[in-house]
């Protein structure tokens, strides 16, 4: 389902953090030479959704989401409809029952900013991290430590590793490169969920 032709970590405006137009994100993949975009929004699918219109033959566009657990932040691949639990079981649970595949997504990140800092997850049990289909040890907006950390637990238990961009803004999709940490794209979502925030007022 996930290959390296494939960008995955999308996110458009339909998340509180970043304002790209799903049909320019397929535009910029395309031009790229990309096979595909997974596309990830925080707590709905309407972003893949509305890039699904641009899919062909030749570029494939998976439906994504990503909800906010105990555990942190779990993405739904492949999915037909919006995942609606808050518990982390549930959540891979319901991911699984549309045949979709469930990633842990950026497990170890830590905030240098006001969201979440200073926090600390619980531990997920072994019997959970089980039933994850991939851990995202390379997220370009989590610093290369953390990342590795993430690398260690996939490799601990055998789960599927995915690289991901946490891309919010169209030069991440352009430029991200690899382990390389996108502080730039980090800074600029704090800010974005502010002005996003306010416009709504």
């Amino acid at each position: 389902m996930l290959d390296k032709n494939i960008l995955f970590h999308i996110h458009t405006k339909y998340s509180y953090d970043s304002f790209m137009e799903p049909a320019k994100i397929v535009k910029i993949a395309k031009q790229l030479g990309y096979g595909g975009v997974a596309i990830v929004d925080h707590g709905n699918i309407k972003g893949g959704t509305e890039a699904k219109k641009f899919e062909t033959p030749y570029f494939k566009v998976l439906i994504c989401g990503e909800y906010h657990t105990k555990y942190g932040d779990i993405i739904g691949i492949n999915l037909t409809e919006n995942i609606t639990a808050l518990d982390p079981d549930e959540v891979v649970n319901q991911i699984h029952k549309q045949n979709g595949k469930a990633v842990w997504a950026h497990p170890f990140r830590t905030y240098l900013l006001p969201r979440g800092r200073g926090k600390r997850r619980p531990t997920p049990p072994e019997d959970w991290l089980k039933k994850l289909d991939y851990i995202e040890t390379y997220n370009a907006q989590t610093r290369p430590l953390q990342n590795a950390q993430a690398q260690a637990i996939a490799r601990k238990f055998g789960i599927k590793e995915v690289n991901g961009l946490d891309a919010h803004f169209y030069f991440e999709v352009r430029k991200i490169q690899k382990n390389k940490y996108s502080f730039l794209g980090y800074i600029g979502t704090f800010f974005a969920k502010i002005i996003k925030k306010l416009f709504s007022l």
